[in-house]
């Protein structure tokens, strides 16, 4: 595998670089329509059920659909933009409207998309690999793939695409998975002459980042938790538990939390939720410290009207932030899937992707 390859972008109208030509053979039809700007409720659902399904990529409205990314009135699933290319898509931001296209091998062009219209707003060129997942957060939008290219940031126009060397030319390092947070961007690498992983992290605010730190961890099995601007989290094996590094990577705190197969990772408002695969935790935005536990979860927990909803086997755990107690459980019948599910919300509605396919409930 190539060595680590990491794009970031400020998510915000305007800060990518338009690139017109490479995007000729394009199908755009917007709409004019705001009713997908619907308004969140004011109370949780005590019930809920599902209203519209579709073929989806992510938990969004503007969600990849085979070639195409389709922008959906949430609360009827009915299009009401779409923006389709003469290549593949290669992926579609969380809950954003920024896609990925593969133009000859390469996840390449990136193009930010209004999620209410679908107005094209900008777009870009840059080499991210064969392979990308996004991640967004802290105004940033994080792409990892598998790159000789190394570490890239687009920043606001006129500025160029700007690099630095990758932040480990050894072809034996993988990019397994990364956080990002107002100033930081946090990697986990696998380095073949390595016997554990390894956590790296960099300042985000210049045009272009800086490994600030890079630790080698107990363990070649570790997970990213959660990460603000001076700390990181990681979940670690054998005993069980997460280790909070400081900004200089070393460890400050550790907390017994059981560990799993998977990793996946939310922010909420007042906490960050994990899910490991079997169980959903609640850790505190102050020092990563576990608040809340909750079992059989299928994924990462989602907010709505002041409540955070951890998806279960049988619905939805609903927790109220004011001492972290369960107030609710709301059941939901997924037709007997009960594989992962991640959520998001959109107004008033809970929008889950269960495998392909995407099901917004109300």
């Amino acid at each position: 595998m190539a060595a680590v390859g990491i794009v970031v972008a400020l998510v915000a109208a305007g800060v990518l670089v338009w690139r017109g030509s490479e995007f000729a053979a394009t199908s755009s039809p917007t709409s004019d329509d705001l009713a997908a700007a619907a308004a969140p409720p004011t109370t949780a659902p005590t019930a809920l059920r599902e209203v519209w399904r579709a073929a989806g990529a992510a938990p969004a409205v503007a969600a990849g659909d085979g070639g195409a990314v389709l922008g959906r009135d949430p609360l009827t699933g009915e299009p009401r933009w779409s923006y389709r290319r003469d290549v593949p898509l290669c992926a579609v931001a969380w809950a954003a409207a920024v896609a990925v296209f593969d133009n000859g091998g390469a996840c390449s062009e990136v193009v930010a998309l209004d999620g209410v219209t679908g107005a094209r707003q900008a777009a870009r060129n840059s080499d991210v690999g064969p392979q990308v997942h996004l991640v967004s957060g802290g105004g940033r939008l994080v792409a990892g793939g598998c790159s000789a290219r190394g570490v890239r940031t687009w920043s606001r126009p006129p500025s160029t695409d700007s690099s630095r060397p990758p932040v480990n030319p050894d072809p034996g390092c993988a990019h397994e998975s990364a956080l990002t947070t107002p100033h930081t961007i946090v990697v986990l690498e696998r380095r073949a002459d390595e016997d554990g992983d390894r956590t790296t992290v960099l300042d985000a605010t210049p045009d272009e980042p800086e490994v600030t730190t890079s630790r080698i961890l107990p363990s070649d099995r570790a997970r990213l938790v959660a990460a603000d601007d001076q700390r990181v989290a990681v979940a670690l094996p054998d005993p069980d538990r997460v280790t909070v590094l400081d900004a200089r990577g070393i460890e400050v705190a550790t907390h017994t939390v059981r560990f799993g197969p998977r990793s996946r990772a939310t922010s909420l408002r007042g906490v960050f939720t994990w899910h490991n695969g079997e169980t959903t935790t609640g850790l505190s935005t102050d020092d990563f410290r576990p608040l809340w536990t909750v079992r059989d979860a299928l994924g990462p927990a989602t907010a709505l009207a002041g409540r955070v909803l951890v998806p279960t086997r049988t619905g939805y755990t609903v927790l109220a932030p004011a001492g972290w107690r369960v107030v609710d459980e709301i059941p939901v019948d997924r037709g007997g899937h009960g594989g992962p599910v991640l959520s998001a919300t959109a107004g008033p509605m809970v929008l889950e992707q269960r495998g392909a396919d995407l099901v917004a409930l109300r």
